[in-house]
């Protein structure tokens, strides 16, 4: 469920894909791809994870204070972007989205 341009959809329903992808839809899809990719060793699912993290990255990530917003930064205009690191029983997208990072960067070599 993606658009034109690769963004991540939320929802799929009566046959319609809707409503844009906010952090945790992109972090657990990483995520899962990373499994998928230490699983298989398909480069595929590496190079589908480092695509869909970047974007991540680029939509989400708070440039001031770090970590990532829960909604994208194109999205529609809310009061304010929330950022949320609690972990309850699932762990948040922060909190992902940073386990990630580590985990492509050691993958790959690159710390950045």
């Amino acid at each position: 469920m993606r658009t034109k341009e690769k963004a991540l959809l939320h929802r799929f329903r009566d046959g319609r894909a809707e409503i844009p992808g906010m952090l945790d839809d992109y972090a657990f899809l990483v995520w899962g791809l990373l499994e998928l990719y230490e699983a298989t060793f398909e480069v595929s699912s590496l190079e589908s994870a480092i695509d869909v993290n970047k974007r991540m990255i680029e939509q989400f990530w708070d440039e001031e204070k770090g970590g990532f917003f829960l909604t994208a930064e194109d999205a529609e205009t809310v009061l304010s972007r929330r950022k949320v690191a609690y972990d309850g029983a699932i762990p948040s997208g922060n909190s992902v989205a940073m386990m990630n990072l580590l985990r492509i960067g050691r993958i790959t070599g690159n710390s950045d």
